[in-house]
């Protein structure tokens, strides 16, 4: 029942090596993919299959034992619901979408070693079997519960917060909690509307309560082993906090697993549960040993993809499941979770055509590695992301043309040229290669580069990954330039030889590097370089491929003739891009529009056949011409006027339906409790002299208000109404500027008037305005029941206009004489319910046998309209963090947005589709009621473009950390644009006329000046620069004076290190005390003070060394030094300050950039000596080394280390830790810290995260690490700032308050002879505390 797409052979892990399993979350079969599907970032699909594959095909080239299945998630509801719908069976609905599903991948290059299906003969075997070991442990309970129709069922969400009022009987799709049908509030059939019957029904339940200690410690100990993502963790912790409940884990449907007990023989599992289990048997059907790789867990290491909604799922129910059975499963080790990827302004929608979708993109002629590299780079890890076609062409041209197929042309070109101007084709050889300077740097920084790329491909950093590829195309390009190898060829053969090599060793690790990501791109180059396409490419440590990345020159042979050599990418053209976009946007095919439906006009006309007998029969002599002259325009009162006075006031006409059709249907919906008819306020716009008014009235609804612009129907109908129905009232009035006071109807009756308005020459103005009219004149409660065509045009409006706020069904109308039993066009009843304003209904439809065999097009496009309307409201009742436009807005999607509502955050696009040039993303927040006093009503905050990605602005926390700052009472987080003005609260007509403040991150400086600039490989650019800040208060004791910083770009936002000058102007001046420094230039020439640490958290580090530490006093007893090793070097300023003032200690410093060593010489007056070293190498290597030494005293042991200081930031700006790298708070390096201090020996890290969740996960496995690592660990919060110092002692014996206190009296002693620093030191020793 599965495919085998990668390899034939099934593969078996193998004792010894690295076994991965590798699976990504089983897409639902009923949906052809797009691309935000084949990236896996959509909520309702989870489709990771392109990330898989990425870090499969890694895996693979590191030769990795893989096995990667994946396949179509093919039970439950969605699949039966799909089939009616088609009017299939779901088996066939299953075979259908696999199939398409399947042909999709193959196109994109997924290389499954199986893609199945979960309605297999397997799937029900192995499901079956978990069933019955967890009922015989006991973990599976019985319970009679109230059950209703569970498939056709939907109400209110039960859930606090949420009152989502088309939450199914599993699962509320808007919060995500799963549910019992019986739970739902005011529960409706979704076929007939009426309460469903309630019974008592017997179904099964895991009892996860039970299982909660076992799974907790999973959760605990994994997470931090399998490094899951900050995203993966919170979802998990949600579902903890919340209180794990049993479970139910069947269901009474026919189309699923069957349950094998004897008294539930007529029920099937619940597609939560029987689903993960379809990777298990997916593999069942790649290999009958299947428990090799499942129940394996010493040999083999899980890694699933998934997007986040569906982290509960995996981290929670499957794992439970799994442990219930009491076997030895192999339980997933690493969790990747991404975000979503949205198209252009809006969603991908397959219905209306908007958005590239699996089975079409191949059409665009685009090849499949551009479409897989522009969604990689593009790969939604930390928030949503947005595809664009600006921008794929823009990193097609810019990085695969000008970039990378550049340099891999370039080189292979040269090489073909014939002898005299090339090497014909031959690859040169390059003997001294090695000694060529420029070369052999080169093969240094590539190594280096080799080296992070593995190393972020390990931790499923694969965007990163991708980058670090690229960047070394890059430098290939420099090396070209920089080498001049035209003229080498020329004046110095050998070396230009040395060159070329070399660079077609680069190429040749490109393609091997980039075969992940674009393995039809890494073909081509074999191609090109004619080797046997079987070619693998190997980064294996075994084959020293990893090493031999430093010397790129012995790669490729030499003597070995390369192919032909063509262009690798193609230039996309903008005329292209803006054809692709037009043909991926919502416009409408008129060759798949039936001419009726092409011509509004033309389709009404089609029903006045009444009238048209009685023009043939001579009962008027009126031409039928000469009346439809009168209708070339639906919107003009004087062509109306003149055609009712033509037509007479007697000769009434039914375009839509006649009452017996109507009847049930109408006084249903205008029935409302406790109100009788004659009661119900209903107002009918455009009646024209429809007798609809009449028949309502007899029917008993006598309170109705007639309107319609012409002057003339209505006067005839006054005069035929006014004794027979006196009640009924008439005016002139235009129903796009109705002339009532709000909320002043029961209901709104339009029988056509919306379709007579949406002429399509004007669009849909009218029909917005009559819309927003008909929407201010019903109370809450109220109905518009609309009599449509549902042309598409005008059923987008109607869709769109109710989305937010109304409830919605939308009816067929079954027609009778004289319309046939089949006519051309049908009519139908849109029905809209005034309800809560930013609730979001499922629709509700009763089309009865409406179907495309038997009405064509108009069918057709209508279901397309209502399935893509359908996921639509899904995505906004699913995602409270999705983008809305200001149509949303408009709308009511997230309430009143003119009023201040505290806590409502909102993510927005500004810009309006075929109107503004340019789009915003920005993000608007009213804020909370703990917020502080409020100094402007309205704020916008300029979000610095080189640090959009940074936590602090791409995670809630910390943008409601800024919406507290800023003291705005409504916050706009944005680009720089005017469109953000609109967004000001409304605070009435005398309050409003405000000054929006524009804010931007303030650093307090009064003057800058950029000292020195340097791009490093390693750390990017680095920034040296003077400056003067604002003085905070006017006692401040170096006020005015002059800082030098350093700074990463990467991490702009910190400071690495800071230091206080002190400039030849100031030693030799006559300057009077508390003079102001801020006259004397930056650019003056200045020393920095060594004796002074301004950073809080370095003299906070100095304060825990001489509190906790006792190595001061023992080193000085002895007359020996503390060996201390400080990892990473900033500007040198804490090592240099230890080594003036702390002379007990011997200082190593472990920097890996060579650069930053260089900076710290130059501009920081660092220096090294006897007692203080630098080792330019890895931390965490440099650590394990001395971790995994002998013994002391033994021959060639390291000397354990005394004091260690981890102080390095992260290159990872969006994850919330900023300091330090998360590998230095993982478990195996806290345990090697331990190793390699001495018995008394001391840890230390600098941690900054303005994140409350971050620390927590770091304090959260520091204290795991207690009973395993550190005992005594210590914490000093900097006040005022976002650093934590944490302090660990490796020895065991318990330190109490009490050995702190005489410990803080001490250092105020040791502190007197050191005055100068002494006093911050002593202050900040008194606030370090045992961390509970």
């Amino acid at each position: 029942m599965g495919d085998h797409i990668h390899s034939a052979a099934a593969k078996l892990p193998i004792q010894g090596k690295r076994n991965i399993l590798i699976t990504s979350a089983l897409p639902y079969v009923n949906n052809v993919p797009h691309l935000g599907n084949i990236i896996g970032s959509n909520s309702r699909f989870n489709l990771r299959v392109l990330s898989a594959d990425v870090f499969a095909r890694y895996c693979r080239m590191r030769g990795y034992n893989v096995v990667y299945v994946c396949g179509t998630d093919e039970y439950g509801t969605a699949t039966e619901t799909k089939a009616m719908e088609e009017g299939s069976s779901p088996k066939e609905i299953c075979d259908k979408y696999h199939a398409i599903h399947k042909d999709v991948y193959k196109w994109f290059g997924i290389s499954f070693d199986e893609f199945g299906r979960t309605s297999s003969p397997q799937q029900t075997e192995v499901c079956q079997d978990i069933f019955k070991k967890l009922l015989q442990n006991n973990w599976l309970s019985e319970n009679i519960m109230q059950q209703v129709q569970y498939r056709l069922v939907e109400g209110c969400c039960p859930t606090p917060g949420c009152n989502y009022d088309s939450a199914r009987g599993d699962q509320c799709e808007k919060c995500g909690k799963l549910l019992n049908p019986t739970e739902l509030l005011e529960p409706k059939c979704k076929v007939c509307r009426s309460t469903p019957h309630i019974c008592d029904t017997n179904h099964m339940f895991l009892e996860l309560p039970l299982l909660k200690d076992k799974l907790e410690e999973y959760i605990n100990s994994m997470s931090v082993m399998g490094g899951w993502s900050q995203n993966a963790i919170q979802a998990t912790h949600a579902w903890l906090r919340e209180g794990l409940k049993p479970r139910c884990i069947t269901r009474d449907l026919k189309w699923g697993v069957p349950v094998p007990h004897e008294r539930f023989m007529d029920k099937v599992f619940y597609v939560w549960f029987d689903a993960p289990i379809g990777y298990v048997s997916i593999t069942s059907c790649y290999t009958p040993e299947w428990e090799r790789w499942w129940k394996n867990p010493e040999d083999v290491e899980l890694y699933q993809f998934m997007g986040k909604d569906n982290v509960p799922f995996h981290t929670v129910m499957f794992p439970s499941t799994l442990i219930g059975t009491g076997e030895n499963w192999t339980l997933m080790k690493t969790i990747s979770v991404t975000e979503y990827l949205n198209y252009e302004t809006g969603k991908f929608s397959k219905s209306k055509g908007i958005g590239v979708f699996g089975d079409n993109a191949k059409d665009t002629n685009i090849p499949v590695e551009v479409w897989r590299y522009y969604l990689l780079t593009n790969r939604p890890e930390v928030s949503d992301t947005l595809f664009t076609w600006a921008d794929l062409q823009a990193k097609l041209n810019s990085e695969l043309l000008n970039n990378l197929g550049n340099f891999v042309n370039r080189v292979l070109s040269f090489i073909a040229k014939a002898p005299g101007s090339g090497y014909g084709s031959i690859i040169p050889d390059a003997p001294n290669a090695d000694t060529h300077p420029l070369t052999k740097a080169l093969g240094e920084k590539i190594g280096n580069f080799v080296e992070q790329y593995i190393d972020v491909m390990e931790k499923v950093k694969l965007k990163q990954g991708l980058k670090i590829a690229m960047t070394i195309s890059g430098v290939g390009n420099a090396y070209l330039q920089e080498s001049q190898f035209w003229k080498l060829y020329r004046e110095d053969r050998p070396s230009c030889s040395v060159v070329m090599k070399t660079s077609l060793g680069l190429v040749y690790l490109l393609a091997c590097l980039l075969e992940p990501f674009m393995p039809s791109f890494s073909l081509e180059v074999l191609k090109q370089l004619d080797l046997p396409l079987e070619t693998q490419f190997s980064l294996s440590d075994e084959n020293s491929d990893v090493e031999r990345a430093r010397t790129p020159w012995v790669i490729l042979p030499a003597g070995h003739k390369i192919g032909t050599p063509t262009p690798l990418f193609r230039e996309m053209r903008d005329d292209e891009v803006e054809l692709f976009r037009q043909s991926c946007s919502a416009q409408l095919n008129p060759k798949s529009t039936p001419n009726s439906l092409q011509n509004p006009k033309l389709a009404m006309g089609k029903k006045k056949s009444k009238q048209q007998r009685r023009i043939a029969n001579g009962e008027q002599q009126i031409k039928q011409e000469e009346i439809l002259k009168t209708l070339g325009d639906f919107t003009d009162k004087d062509n109306w006027d003149k055609f009712f006075t033509l037509r007479g006031s007697e000769d009434n006409f039914e375009w839509y339906a006649e009452w017996p059709q109507l009847r049930s249907l109408l006084t249903d919906n205008l029935s409302f409790p406790e109100k009788p008819p004659k009661e119900v306020t209903i107002l009918v716009p455009g009646c024209g002299n429809s007798k609809l008014s009449e028949q309502l009235y007899d029917a008993g609804f006598q309170s109705i208000m007639n309107i319609d612009f012409s002057k003339v129907v209505i006067m005839d109908m006054l005069r035929r109404n006014v004794r027979e129905r006196p009640d009924m009232k008439w005016r002139v009035m235009d129903m796009a500027e109705l002339q009532f006071d709000g909320e002043s109807f029961n209901a709104v009756v339009d029988k056509g008037g919306l379709d007579a308005l949406m002429e399509p020459k004007l669009g849909s103005r009218l029909g917005i305005l009559y819309l927003s009219e008909v929407k201010r004149v019903l109370e809450t409660g109220g109905k518009f029941i609309c009599l449509t065509l549902a042309e598409s045009h005008v059923l987008d409006l109607l869709l769109r206009e109710f989305r937010f706020g109304w409830k919605m069904s939308i009816h067929a109308i079954s027609h009778g004489p004289p319309y046939g039993t089949t006519p051309e066009l049908q009519t139908f009843v849109v029905v809209a319910e005034k309800d809560t304003p930013t609730s979001v209904s499922d629709l509700s439809l009763f089309l009865g046998e409406y179907s495309i065999q038997r009405h064509g097009n108009q069918a057709r496009n209508l279901y397309e309209m209502l399935e893509k309307e359908r996921h639509t409201r899904t995505k906004y009742s699913n995602n409270s963090d999705m983008s809305y436009t200001m149509e949303d807005l408009r709308l009511g999607a997230k309430g009143n947005i003119s009023m201040l509502e505290p806590g409502r955050r909102i993510k927005l696009i500004l810009g309006e589709p075929g109107v503004s040039n340019f789009f915003y993303n920005c993000m608007l927040l009213d804020a909370k009621p703990d917020s502080g006093q409020f100094v402007y009503p309205y704020g916008v905050f300029i979000v610095p473009q080189l640090r959009a990605h940074d936590w602090l602005y791409t995670s809630e926390e910390g943008q409601w950390l800024i919406v507290v700052s800023a003291k705005a009472a409504r916050l706009c987080m944005s680009d720089l644009s005017p469109l953000v003005k609109q967004l000001a609260p409304n605070y009435g007509d005398n309050d409003n006329d405000f000054q929006i403040p524009f804010m931007a991150a303030g650093d307090g400086i009064k003057k800058r000046d950029i000292v020195h600039q340097v791009e490093s490989d390693l750390t990017g650019l680095i920034i040296v620069d003077d400056v003067i800040y604002e003085a905070i208060n006017k006692d401040d004791p170096y006020k005015g004076h002059k800082y030098r910083r350093l700074i990463f770009e990467r991490s702009e936002n910190l400071v690495q290190s800071e230091a206080l000058l002190s400039s030849k102007f100031d030693s030799h001046s006559s300057r009077t005390p508390g003079e102001d420094l801020i006259s004397l230039s930056l650019s003056s020439e200045a020393e920095v003070i060594h004796n002074h640490l301004a950073s809080p958290y370095h003299n906070g580090i100095i304060s825990g060394i001489m509190l906790i530490s006792s190595h001061l006093s023992i080193a000085t007893s002895f007359g020996g030094l503390v060996k201390t090793a400080v990892l990473g070097l900033g500007a040198g300023l804490l090592p240099m300050f230890m080594k003036k003032n702390l002379p007990t200690l011997q200082i190593e410093v472990i920097e890996l950039d060579p650069v930053v060593l260089d900076v710290a010489r130059d501009f920081f007056g660092f220096e090294e000596d006897e007692r203080l070293k630098v080792h330019v190498t890895d931390g965490i290597k440099f650590v394990k080394e001395i971790a995994d030494s002998k013994v002391e005293g033994e021959e060639k042991s390291l000397r354990k280390i005394d004091i260690l200081v981890v102080d390095v930031d992260s290159s990872d700006t969006s994850s919330g830790l900023t300091c330090p790298e998360a590998d230095f708070v993982e478990e195996y390096f806290l345990l090697a810290a331990k190793e390699s201090l001495s018995e008394q020996g001391l840890f230390i890290i600098n941690l900054v995260s303005r994140s409350s969740t971050m620390k927590d996960a770091v304090y959260t496995r520091l204290k795991k690490a207690r009973t395993i690592v550190f005992s005594n660990i210590f914490c000093l919060k900097i006040e005022e700032d976002v650093n934590e110092v944490l302090f660990a002692l490796k020895t065991d014996f318990a330190i109490e308050e009490q050995h702190l206190s005489e410990a803080r009296n001490a250092v105020a002693r040791y502190s007197e002879e050191a005055k100068e620093w002494g006093e911050k030191v002593v202050h900040l020793s008194k606030s370090i505390e045992l961390l509970s």
